[in-house]
């Protein structure tokens, strides 16, 4: 066994991957609603994948501080910036919601019950507001 906690290893691997999980989360979140993001061509995949890589640094912070609120405060000034973008609510819950499915088979399961333990905080943030 590790000494180090699965909430540190998590970050670890995030941080080092964090590229290559925002493009899996991405391709396969416009792959499901194409036709949604049609009209948006190539400028919603690449905005898609700053966010996604955003909400992949603040889970690394907070993961690395054992703080949810870092992430659940970054969700509370996330969503009204995006909705003034015209990216609603839902769609960053859509993301949350396909990040931690490409998180669960990435990560060992005790890696990945406290990001995604986060992620359902930041999903619960963002249909609070």
């Amino acid at each position: 066994m590790s000494a180090i906690p699965p909430s540190a290893r998590a970050a670890r691997i995030i941080e080092r991957t964090r590229a290559e999980l925002a493009e899996e989360t991405v391709t396969r979140e416009l792959a499901k609603d194409a036709a949604r993001w049609a009209p948006w061509g190539d400028v919603a995949r690449v905005r898609c994948l700053e966010d996604t890589q955003f909400h992949l640094t603040f889970l690394v912070a907070a993961l690395t501080m054992g703080q949810t609120s870092l992430f659940t405060d970054y969700v509370a000034w996330l969503v009204p910036m995006l909705e003034s973008r015209k990216v609603m609510r839902d769609d960053v819950i859509e993301n949350f919601r396909v990040l931690a499915e490409v998180l669960r088979e990435r990560l060992a399961a005790d890696e990945a019950d406290p990001v995604i333990a986060l992620l359902d905080a930041g999903s619960e943030r963002a249909r609070s507001l």
